[in-house]
């Protein structure tokens, strides 16, 4: 009787050149698709990265929003919708801001 590792070693050596490369092709397959995630996920990057990448539509002003709207929503382009960075470069309170985006409908 053959010891299993001997059965092993002894199946392998028996194993198909064509059973060998099919397992190459997928190999080979599956570094691709790799490659093709890797390059999709730095243009994915990109995409989120350029500015005014995800902005929700415009919406029509609300009476006495008077420029304060557009204030706002300048402030968050140029901090790439970064809600605290937008506060901070208004010179408004974290809070406040985030109260005034709520009433104006900003999201």
């Amino acid at each position: 009787m053959m010891s299993p590792q001997r059965r092993l070693r002894s199946d392998a050596a028996n194993e198909s050149i064509t059973d060998r490369e099919e397992v190459l092709v997928l190999r080979a397959k599956v570094a691709l698709l790799e490659d093709e995630v890797r390059y999709l996920r730095g243009e994915l990057a990109a995409v989120v990265r350029s500015p005014g990448a995800v902005r929700p539509p415009p919406r029509p002003a609300k009476s006495g929003d008077g420029g304060e709207r557009d204030a706002i929503i300048d402030a968050l382009e140029r901090s790439r919708w970064n809600k605290v960075a937008a506060a901070e470069y208004l010179g408004v309170p974290r809070r406040s801001f985030y109260r005034k985006l709520e009433r104006l409908g900003i999201r």
